[in-house]
């Protein structure tokens, strides 16, 4: 199983980039202002399909140095750390804080095209 964390780490990134492409395509025609305010001249979706192509030649960069035998890495015991277990922690928190945020503007059902005020709260 570990040997093929990084395998499917690659995997992760590749549908990353695939979705945050489409979001580009959406959005390329001349005219169109796209989705959300830039941010250091380019929108999000686009930072987006940027990290995962940097994440995808970081990866198989690692995959070309790894010098380890499949044996050697399942033989190898590995523990998380106080940063591994802190990264492991805030990725749960953004989750369920996404999760949440989500429900608040969309509710149950699909959200609408372009959301602009929260479904579940009152007063909105």
């Amino acid at each position: 199983m570990i040997m093929m964390l990084p395998f499917l780490t690659a995997l992760v990134s590749s549908a990353g980039m695939v979705s945050s492409a489409r979001q580009v395509l959406l959005h390329i025609a001349h005219g169109d202002p796209g989705y959300g305010s830039p941010f250091l001249g380019l929108h999000f979706y686009t930072w987006a399909l940027v990290g995962f192509f940097v994440l995808a030649i970081l990866l198989c960069g690692l995959l070309l140095i790894d010098k380890m035998t499949p044996q050697e890495a399942a033989d190898t015991p590995r523990h998380p750390g106080w940063l591994g277990r802190s990264a492991g922690v805030s990725f749960l928190v953004i989750l369920a804080l996404n999760l949440l945020s989500t429900l608040l503007e969309c509710g149950l059902g699909p959200c609408q095209d372009n959301p602009a005020n929260y479904l579940w709260l009152p007063g909105q």
